[in-house]
C-alpha cells in the first residue's frame, strides 16, 4: 500500500537527493573538463571514499583484507593515472568531488536501507532522475538563449 512509499526519514532522503544531484552535476562537468578515460579512472576513487566512509560513518569493522584492498585500490588508481600525466586545472578536482558525492550517496542509502523499503528508494531515485533531466533541459535552454544574444551583438 501507500505506507511502502512513505519515508520514515524524509530529512535523510532529502539530503541523499541533494547529494545525488551534486554527484551528477559534478560528474557531467568533470566529463566536460577532462578526457573520458582520465575522468573514469579518477571516478574509481569513489570505491575508496565509500570504504573509508563506511568505516567512519557506519562503524563497519575492517579487517586486514579490506585495508589491503583499499591500499591496492589507491596504488592501482595512481598507476592508471600516473600523477605526472594528470590534466592540470580544476577538472581532476571536480571528478574527485563527484566520486566523493557518489560515495556519500552510497553510504546514505545504506543508512536508509535499515528503515526504508526498496520501493521508496527506487521512487526517490526516479524523482531525482526526472529533476536532473529537467535541470539539464533548462541549462541547455539558457545556453541557447545566451548564444542567440551573443550572435546578435555587432562584431568589431
Amino acid at each position: 500500500g501507500r505506507g511502502a512509499w512513505k519515508s520514515g526519514q524524509p530529512g535523510l532522503q532529502a539530503v541523499r537527493g541533494v547529494i545525488g544531484v551534486a554527484a551528477m552535476l559534478t560528474w557531467f562537468y568533470g566529463l566536460y573538463l577532462l578526457p573520458v578515460a582520465e575522468a573514469t579512472a579518477l571516478s574509481f576513487t569513489a570505491v575508496i571514499f565509500t570504504a573509508i566512509g563506511a568505516i567512519l560513518v557506519l562503524r563497519e569493522r575492517v579487517g586486514v583484507r579490506r585495508w589491503t584492498a583499499i591500499a591496492i585500490g589507491v596504488v592501482g588508481t595512481l598507476i592508471i593515472l600516473r600523477p605526472d600525466q594528470i590534466t592540470p586545472g580544476i577538472g581532476p578536482f571536480v571528478v574527485r568531488a563527484a566520486a566523493f558525492f557518489y560515495s556519500v550517496g552510497y553510504i546514505t542509502t545504506k543508512q536508509l536501507s535499515a528503515t526504508e523499503s526498496a520501493n521508496g528508494r527506487t521512487d526517490e531515485i526516479n524523482r531525482l532522475r526526472e529533476e536532473n533531466s529537467r535541470l539539464q533541459g533548462e541549462r541547455n535552454e539558457v545556453r541557447d538563449r545566451v548564444e542567440r544574444i551573443l550572435n546578435q551583438l555587432p562584431s568589431e
